[in-house]
């Protein structure tokens, strides 16, 4: 195996690239702590050339060790980068306001949206776990709708470069959602409904029903 060391931006937010050039059935995996004293991160071992961690202790170094899956030695080149991801506005709960507000109209209109870069739920959030399509594992992105006079809203999603997804509702049972990150307190969600696969598709949609102008926070 090879090693590497890269410091941790302050974010705690790291994402490693591994580009095979001449090697094959390459894997990597990141470590914390000080040469002789490694521990592994938590779903950092990965063997398709790609991971994105969130929750680590900015300003610390990390080491990356790359090995052949076969235990072949020498086995060629490759490439490798480190760098600091940038989580998308609707990472959490508190970002799902403005562009990520869903419109509640008569028709469906689909718009496109990215789960890119996005990181694991703050420690703030008191969430439970979905009772569908887990784990979650890596990152997840938020939005939220406002139930109409009606009392009943469907959710629709529609495969993009993304086609295995799954969709929870929730609503907030303790605590005041606010839509400055930077001032978020402390919330508890509750879960409403979940989807991993609607009919033949696996892609989710979800139809709910509630009293009209209470919001409800949708996770993808």
């Amino acid at each position: 195996d090879v090693w590497f060391s890269v410091g941790v931006p302050t974010s705690g937010n790291l994402s490693v690239i591994l580009q095979e050039i001449s090697a094959n059935n390459l894997a990597f995996a990141v470590y914390t702590g000080v040469p002789g004293a490694l521990s592994i991160v938590a779903n950092s071992c990965n063997c398709n050339d790609f991971v994105s961690l969130s929750g680590l202790a900015g300003g610390t170094t990390v080491y990356i060790r790359v090995w052949p899956q076969t235990g072949i030695v020498n086995t060629g080149s490759f490439q490798l980068c480190a760098y600091e991801p940038i989580p998308p506005p609707n990472d959490s709960p508190c970002g799902a306001n403005g562009t990520y507000a869903l419109p509640v109209g008569l028709s469906c209109s689909l718009t496109p949206f990215s789960t890119q870069n996005a990181t694991a739920l703050p420690a703030l959030y008191t969430v439970p776990a979905p009772s569908c399509g887990t784990p979650v594992a890596g990152g997840d992105v938020w939005f939220s709708a406002v139930m109409p006079a009606t009392g009943s809203m469907t959710f629709n999603t529609q495969a993009g470069t993304l086609s295995d997804m799954a969709m929870t509702v929730y609503t907030v049972s303790s605590g005041t959602m606010t839509t400055n990150c930077a001032t978020q307190g402390a919330v508890t969600l509750t879960e409403v409904s979940c989807n991993d696969n609607f009919g033949a598709s696996t892609m989710p949609s979800l139809t709910i029903g509630g009293s009209a102008g209470v919001t409800y926070y949708v996770r993808m």
